[in-house]
């Protein structure tokens, strides 16, 4: 029914209805229930649910809150990939290149990764080590025990 729906909703008149089942019938995610919630209104007609037998035009709100949970909350996936172009995530811009970055997190001239970090701009504690792993200085804090 979800690919007729917008031909239905162009349809509708004044004092029309819309029937179905239960309102989340007519569409798949929030964004897209309210929009054509509005389209039906601003027509002039109305949705009935035929298993509660409530209009939209009269108890909307409890309809809605019972639609919610089987709804999306967010873009679908074909459509994020979509707007994302198959990009993915996009590249993070530092400050400081990585192979700089990497001449400073491995200069044991630097007594701790805290200074070695300082000099690195743009770059964190946990970037530093997925990029390059352990730096090669001690770390302070308490000792080891022995076991």
């Amino acid at each position: 029914m979800r690919d007729k729906t917008d031909t239905l909703i162009g349809t509708l008149r004044k004092g029309d209805a819309l029937e179905v089942e239960w309102l989340c019938d007519i569409a798949d995610t929030m964004a897209q229930m309210f929009q054509r919630l509005e389209e039906i209104h601003r027509r002039g007609a109305y949705v009935y649910e035929k298993a509660t037998g409530r209009r939209s035009n009269k108890e909307a709100i409890e309809m809605i809150r019972d639609a919610t949970p089987y709804l999306k909350k967010g873009l679908s996936t074909a459509q994020a990939k979509a707007n994302a172009l198959g990009k993915g995530r996009p590249e993070m811009r530092r400050e400081l290149s990585r192979e700089h970055a990497e001449r400073y997190w491995f200069d044991m001239r630097l007594k701790t990764n805290k200074e070695a970090l300082k000099k690195m701009k743009g770059w964190n504690l946990a970037a530093a080590y997925r990029a390059f792993g352990r730096s090669g200085r001690s770390t302070p804090g308490r000792p080891k025990t022995k076991r």
